[in-house]
C-alpha cells in the first residue's frame, strides 16, 4: 500500500506520480508539492542531465524546505500553544460548570434526602399506626370467633333439646292415637255388645240348641285356644275352623290379637269363611296389623262380609297415607253402618 505524502509548505497531497515525473521533491520526511516547487524555482524535469546548476537549485531547494519545515514548525508550536491556551480556558469553563452542576446536584440530593427522610418517617408512623389497627381489628375477630363459637355451642344445645322435644311429641302423639284407636275400639265393641244383647232381647229365649252345651271335644279345643304353647292354639283353631258355629266367634275373636302371626291370620280367614258379621269392627282393627298377610286375610274377609271396598292396600305398611285413608273410610262406614249391616 503507497504512503500519502502532504506538502510541509501548503499541506497538499503529493502523489506519487509527481514524485516519479519529478514535479515534486522529497527528501526523507519532507515533501513538496509541484506548486510550491515551482515557487522555490526548484522544479526540474525528469531524466535530465545533472549539472552545477541543478546541483545549486537543489541546494537551495533543501534550504527552502529546511526554512519551511523550520517556519512550519514554529507556526505549530504557536498553534499548539494557542490550543492549549484555549484548552486550558475550556477546561477551566468546563470545570466551572461541572462545579455548579455538582453543587446544584448536591443540593437536589440532598433535598431529596430529607425528603425521603421525611417520607420515612411519615411511612413509620403510618406503619405503627397500621400495626395498631391491625391488631384491634384482629382482637375483634378474637372476640366474635369466640361469642360465635358460644352461640355455636348454645344452637347445639337447644337443637339437641329441640331433637329430645319432637322425639317425645312423637311419642306422646303416637301414644294418643294408640290412645284413640283404643277408645274407638271399645266404643265400637260396646255398640256391637249392645246391639247384640238388643238382638238377644229380641229373639226371645234361646232355642234347646243354642243353650246346648259344646261337645267336649269342641270343649276340649276351646281350651286349647288358651294354651301357652302357640303351635297348640294353631291345632285347636285349625280344628274348630270347619265347624262354621257362629257361637264360637267370641272364642275366635280374642285370637286377632294372638302373639303369633299365623294364629291371627287363621283366625281373621275363619271369620270371613264363617259369614260372622260381629267380628267386622274387629277385623278392621286387624287392618293395622304389622304382618302383610294378616291384613290381606283381614280385608279378604271385609270384602266378603261387607261387600265394601276402599281400596286398602294390604302390601303397603299400615302408616302409609294412602293406608291410613282407607282405614279411616272403614271406620266412618261401620260408624255409619254397622248398626244396620248387623239388623239386616
Amino acid at each position: 500500500m503507497a504512503d500519502i505524502l502532504f506538502c510541509n509548505l501548503c499541506d497538499q497531497s503529493v502523489t506519487v506520480s509527481d514524485l516519479d515525473a519529478g514535479t515534486a521533491l522529497r527528501l526523507g520526511d519532507r515533501s513538496l508539492c509541484p506548486a510550491c516547487q515551482d515557487l522555490l524555482g526548484a522544479r526540474t524535469h525528469a531524466k535530465s542531465a545533472a549539472g552545477p546548476l541543478v546541483f545549486l537549485m537543489s541546494i537551495l531547494g533543501v534550504v527552502g524546505v529546511l526554512f519551511l519545515g523550520y517556519h512550519g514548525y514554529r507556526g505549530q508550536e504557536a498553534f499548539r500553544g494557542e490550543t492549549q491556551v484555549a484548552f486550558e480556558s475550556h477546561a477551566a469553563d468546563a470545570r466551572e460548570e461541572v462545579k455548579g452542576k455538582l453543587a446544584d446536584l448536591k443540593k437536589e440530593l440532598h433535598e431529596d434526602l430529607a425528603l425521603l427522610r421525611t417520607m420515612g418517617t411519615a411511612n413509620a408512623t403510618n406503619r405503627g399506626r397500621l400495626q395498631a389497627d391491625v391488631h384491634k381489628d384482629l382482637k375483634r375477630l378474637e372476640d366474635d370467633i369466640a361469642r360465635l363459637d358460644a352461640i355455636l355451642t348454645e344452637q347445639d344445645a337447644i337443637s339437641k333439646r329441640l331433637e329430645r322435644s319432637e322425639a317425645t311429641l312423637s311419642v306422646v302423639d303416637q301414644r294418643q292415637r294408640e290412645s284413640r284407636r283404643t277408645m274407638e275400639k271399645l266404643r265400637d265393641e260396646v255398640e256391637l255388645l249392645s246391639t247384640q244383647l238388643r238382638i238377644a232381647a229380641q229373639r226371645g229365649p234361646a232355642s234347646s240348641t243354642e243353650a246346648s252345651v259344646f261337645s267336649p271335644q269342641i270343649t276340649g279345643l276351646l281350651k286349647l285356644l288358651q294354651s301357652t304353647d302357640k303351635d297348640e292354639r294353631l291345632d285347636a283353631l285349625n280344628k274348630i275352623a270347619p265347624q262354621a258355629d257362629l257361637r264360637l266367634v267370641s272364642h275366635l275373636l280374642p285370637l286377632l290379637s294372638d302373639p303369633y302371626e299365623f294364629n291371627r291370620f287363621y283366625a281373621a280367614k275363619a271369620l270371613g269363611e264363617w259369614s260372622a258379621k260381629d267380628a267386622a269392627p274387629h277385623l278392621i282393627e286387624t287392618l293395622l296389623d304389622e304382618i302383610s298377610f294378616v291384613r290381606q286375610a283381614a280385608l279378604q274377609s271385609l270384602h266378603k262380609l261387607t261387600g265394601q271396598n276402599f281400596r286398602f292396600d294390604h302390601q303397603l305398611d299400615p302408616s302409609d297415607p294412602k293406608n291410613q285413608t282407607a282405614y279411616g273410610s272403614w271406620k266412618t262406614w261401620w260408624s255409619a253402618n254397622g248398626k244396620n249391616f248387623l239388623e239386616g
